[in-house]
């Protein structure tokens, strides 16, 4: 079988951003998302589709080997020049006459030029030589006193302005190599009036801090002196990364108490666009279940067939939940589904009065063993349940919560009754997690399946929280779902793999 085609349609992704960076007057834009969500992936593939609408220059700082106390601007303007010398532009080539060339050759070398004469005077020589010197001496300084004679205020400012322009470091600088830049930027959009052109800096949140507060502030210099036009004469410039990463850095540098928002609003024109592609994963890890195999001894079924029960939701809870918080982002759901994933029952499950209880029937065994095939390092794994919080906002799969809790209940009481249980006859118990406690009851059933007559559970339960009652929605999923897995591993609870 073929191995799953994990790639994510970025449709309507690229429709919200089209609409964010056509708007007019939209010069800078900060595009934001968790690291590992796919920013550079959408991006590359967003412009190499606009190819025609945009000349793109696509940094990584990140690469850069730089010291923090090097200036990173330096070399982000070799890396622009260096991606200009890939383009079709043409690079101005000056043709100097040699009568201009020989007369700026005389006025720089006099003494080079008069001394070889006068050597060549005899008897006197030495003593013309010895007056040439004071003369030419004279002279250079009747030029720069010359030139400090014909000066003005007004271009002793501007020799002054030009002087700062020049200086490597400055915020304000404007020195060769960036005016070239300006220079070959304009020449694109001069050989096509309809391409623009975008400087995108990615992973900027990535980089050393003192890197990127001096990319910020070249750009903020920039725009306080001239709102009109960005940096470079580019029409666009794109800093990405997760705008809370900067707040952080930003917090820490500074203190709480200093105005992040004032300091980052100058650098985007219309809001940060958020990137997030969750409505198009959640339709991709549907499709995903078309690949994962479950075998039984009787039965054999794609869990894709099973989508609407209960455990397939809750894995893709669980996964969006850790993609949410940026534990588990796109480029390891990449590695995750780039494999085919069988699932097999290895040995038959417990009895109860000589019923089989199947694996169809205890759904979280169906969870543990999914995860631990698709999730390459399950200790990790469980290792963050401890430090996930409950935040079912933008989670597709949170509406079934109650669902998951009632199929973690026979496995989290599994120490009280070791399937020492009889058909019809309810058990009850308490199990105590962290600083709540679950009340649950079970209720073994006989259940007929096309495969012949097993056991499913009623159960019931009930969250206390200092005596008070909860309602199943505020457990806390992620620390039960850990607990589970241990008794799981504990007790050897599984039987298959």
């Amino acid at each position: 079988m073929e191995k799953p085609d994990f790639k994510i349609k970025t449709d309507r992704g690229s429709s919200n951003f089209s609409d964010h960076l056509n708007q007019i007057d939209n010069h800078r834009i900060i595009f934001s998302a968790p690291f590992g969500t796919g920013k550079t992936s959408f991006l590359k593939d967003y412009f190499e589709r606009h190819k025609s609408e945009y000349q793109v220059f696509h940094l990584f700082p990140i690469n850069y080997s730089v010291a923090s106390n090097e200036d990173i601007f330096e070399l982000i303007k070799y890396d622009i020049l260096f991606n200009f010398l890939r383009l079709d532009v043409e690079f101005e080539k000056v043709s100097i006459p040699k009568s201009i060339s020989f007369g700026f050759f005389l006025q720089n070398n006099p003494e080079n030029i008069i001394m070889p004469f006068v050597r060549q005077i005899p008897v006197i020589g030495k003593q013309v030589a010895e007056i040439a010197k004071e003369i030419i001496q004279l002279y250079k300084t009747f030029e720069i006193q010359h030139k400090g004679n014909q000066s003005d205020q007004e271009k002793t400012i501007i020799k002054y302005l030009e002087e700062i322009n020049k200086t490597k470091g400055s915020v304000k600088e404007e020195d060769f190599y960036t005016q070239l830049i300006c220079q070959l930027s304009t020449q694109i959009k001069e050989k096509d009036s309809k391409k623009k052109t975008v400087l995108i800096i990615d992973d900027l949140d990535r980089i050393d801090p003192d890197h990127i507060f001096r990319i910020l502030n070249v750009f903020s210099a920039h725009f306080d002196h001239d709102s009109s036009e960005n940096k470079f004469d580019f029409d666009k410039i794109i800093l990405v990364c997760d705008i809370n990463n900067i707040r952080k850095i930003y917090s820490n540098r500074y203190g709480q108490d200093v105005d992040f928002s004032g300091y980052i609003d100058k650098f985007y024109s219309e809001g940060t666009f958020h990137f997030d592609l969750l409505p198009e994963l959640e339709d991709k890890l549907s499709e995903v279940f078309l690949t994962v195999i479950l075998t039984t001894t009787n039965e054999r079924d794609r869990l894709y067939s099973l989508k609407d029960h209960i455990d397939i939701r809750y894995i893709l809870y669980l996964i969006f939940a850790f993609h949410k918080s940026g534990y588990l982002p796109i480029r390891k759901l990449l590695k995750i589904f780039s494999k085919q994933i069988i699932i097999k029952e290895r040995r038959s499950g417990p009895r109860i009065n000589g019923r089989y209880v199947s694996v169809y029937d205890l759904r979280f065994l169906i969870v543990y063993q999914s995860l631990k095939s698709i999730i390459s390092d399950f200790e990790e794994f469980k290792l963050r349940l401890n430090d996930m919080k409950e935040n079912i906002e933008n989670n597709p799969y949170s509406d079934y919560k109650v669902d998951y809790l009632h199929a973690l209940i026979p496995i989290l009481s599994y120490p009280d009754h070791l399937w020492k249980l009889e058909i019809n006859k309810e058990i009850n118990g308490i199990v105590g997690i962290e600083d709540f406690k679950i009340e649950w009851s079970i209720i073994p059933k006989e259940k007929n399946r096309h495969s012949g007559t097993s056991i499913s559970f009623e159960t019931t339960c009930k969250i206390l929280k200092n005596g008070n009652e909860l309602a199943p929605e505020t457990a806390n999923l992620f620390i039960l779902t850990k607990k589970a897995i241990e008794i799981i591993e504990r007790y050897n609870l599984n039987w298959i793999a």
